[in-house]
């Protein structure tokens, strides 16, 4: 087993591998798993959770295809954000590798991470929109134009600022006899 982090209503299938010494599957083996909540120290009878120690019975995956696979589906439906440890043992004598130990965090764990993206979708949306009212530039046209100026090819005597290929003019500069721009024409790539 590993650690797991999942979203509150959902049904998460808890696995193990039995093996033998040999490291080949092991068909028929009774596997009891016991899931304690953290927060209480209670454990799940299959129902609900309780005070007193418990487990519940892992069911073979296909013992002719996936000879040694185990699992048990943990419905997280109504359960509080807490962490829920897990452990799995046999009284199988030819499974080699048992106990099997792990933890499930469940709900605002991966809850907060779902808010997360939400909000980088939403930043996202607003780089896609104008960030220069004056002349309503998307954030893709700025940093065309913010790259021919660090890193583009000059031409013109510097009043010149193509891409760094030097394909494109990005920014084009007029000036008077002072050497004082007088005007800044840009052109960022669409």
């Amino acid at each position: 087993m590993e650690s797991i982090r999942i979203q509150q209503n959902a049904i998460e299938r808890i696995r193990i591998t039995a093996l033998n010494v040999s490291g080949t599957g092991v068909t028929g083996a009774t596997v009891a798993l016991s899931i304690r909540r953290d927060s209480d120290g209670y454990h799940w009878n299959g129902t609900s959770f309780q005070s007193g120690y418990t487990t519940v019975s892992m069911t073979a995956l296909d013992a002719t295809n996936h000879p040694g696979k185990y699992y048990y589906d943990f419905n997280t439906s109504g359960l509080s954000d807490d962490t829920y440890l897990l452990y799995a043992s046999t009284v199988t004598a030819s499974v080699a590798n048992a106990p099997w130990q792990g933890e499930l965090k469940v709900g605002g764990y991966i809850d907060n991470i779902d808010a997360s993206i939400a909000s980088r979708a939403t930043a996202a949306t607003v780089l896609a929109g104008v960030v220069e009212a004056e002349g309503a530039y998307t954030v893709q046209q700025a940093l065309s134009i913010i790259l021919a100026a660090v890193s583009g090819v000059t031409t013109n005597s510097g009043l010149t600022f193509k891409t760094p290929n030097g394909n494109a003019s990005r920014i084009t500069a007029t000036v008077n006899d002072s050497d004082e721009r007088t005007a800044i024409t840009l052109t960022p790539s669409t």
